[in-house]
């Protein structure tokens, strides 16, 4: 994230100046990240922001160890990809968009996958109370449309909104990887 933010300030000078071009370099970072999954995990009414940030990286551990065994346990291979952080202020909550990247087509199939994610979204809710559950979650296989109704816009609509700071736009996208998921160095 660093790296767009720094781009942004030496091309642009400042944050306000254009958002579209902040918007374009997510987009193609997303895209080029290989991706193959989108994935929504949506949480139970009123669920305040450090619960679900807390359930999404638990959520995370079990999905890498459930795919990645030995090479998330022993070696800190991580599943990579991105997760952008969304508001549902009709429900008092956020939910979050996870994007998989599978640049070496190693990730199971999508029926498998499916099966996995259900399953640790089972497990990461044993272990909390009832009001604090992941309480929906959709698998997609990524796609690509054109400019107008691509995933990659509507994943990056968070650019455009006029209610947050640039920095809280900035911290709304966190890449995935070995270490937990921070929004920006916001520890949960």
């Amino acid at each position: 994230m660093k790296s767009i933010e720094s781009k942004y300030i030496q091309n642009n000078g400042s944050f306000d100046t254009n958002l579209d071009e902040l918007r374009d370099q997510y987009q193609t970072m997303f895209r080029e990240s290989s991706p193959r999954y989108h994935l929504t995990l949506t949480f139970r009414f009123g669920l305040n922001e450090r619960v679900a940030v807390s359930l999404l990286n638990n959520f995370l551990v079990y999905v890498n160890r459930a795919i990645l065994k030995r090479r998330y346990n022993e070696f800190g291979k991580a599943i990579k990809g991105f997760v952008i952080k969304e508001a549902t202020p009709s429900m008092d909550n956020i939910h979050f968009h996870i994007i998989i990247s599978d640049p070496e087509r190693k990730l199971p199939d999508h029926a498998r996958m499916d099966e996995i994610i259900k399953k640790k979204i089972e497990n990461v809710n044993r272990t909390v109370k009832v009001l604090n559950q992941i309480s929906k979650y959709l698998l997609q296989d990524y796609y690509e449309g054109d400019d107008s109704r691509s995933l990659e816009k509507y994943l990056t609509k968070v650019i455009e909104r006029t209610d947050l700071t640039f920095t809280e736009k900035i911290n709304a996208i966190c890449p995935i990887g070995a270490d937990p998921v921070d929004f920006g160095g916001l520890k949960y």
